[in-house]
């Protein structure tokens, strides 16, 4: 469920008035229950690379370990790319189609994949994350170096 409240919407005044709606996210909810299952399965249709950078990330003796809304969001996006087609059926992140004019001078449509996080929860580290397993294949081990050390930041910074 998500909770949004207008922001022109006036403050309430008594305890059990409202001012906004509840929403079920359906899709999230979908994404969310076969992630789950998809991690207890061990991952399967990962990348060897991508595998090996997930048990990094979840590895014992870290000096300061991962944030669990950063695995899950790294976790979620991988999931959407990477997991083998029967743990995603059903669940379609839509394009973001793009105009005739764009179309025009060769550009495609492409999918966003986004996930809400809190202030101060760690974006930038699982931006790093995620870039470093969506990288092109042919940086390879220099990605995979980097994906090591951008989730290391807060140990090095000790």
């Amino acid at each position: 469920m998500d909770f949004y409240r207008d922001p022109k919407a006036k403050p309430e005044t008594e305890a059990a008035q409202v001012v906004g709606a509840a929403i079920e996210l359906t899709l999230v909810n979908r994404i969310r229950e076969r992630v789950r299952r998809w991690q207890s399965d061990g991952y399967p249709g990962v990348t060897r690379t991508t595998l090996e950078l997930l048990h990094w990330w979840r590895r014992d003796g870290r000096a300061q370990r991962l944030f669990f809304a950063q695995l899950d969001a790294a976790e979620t996006i991988i999931f959407l790319t990477e997991a083998r087609a029967d743990y995603r059926q059903g669940i379609e992140v839509p394009q973001e189609a793009l105009s005739e004019e764009k179309r025009a001078q060769g550009f495609t449509d492409f999918r966003r994949y986004a996930c809400k996080m809190a202030t101060g929860s760690g974006k930038t580290t699982v931006m790093g994350m995620v870039a470093a397993v969506n990288a092109d294949g042919t940086y390879g081990t220099w990605w995979y170096a980097v994906a090591k050390s951008v989730s290391d930041i807060p140990d090095l910074l000790r």
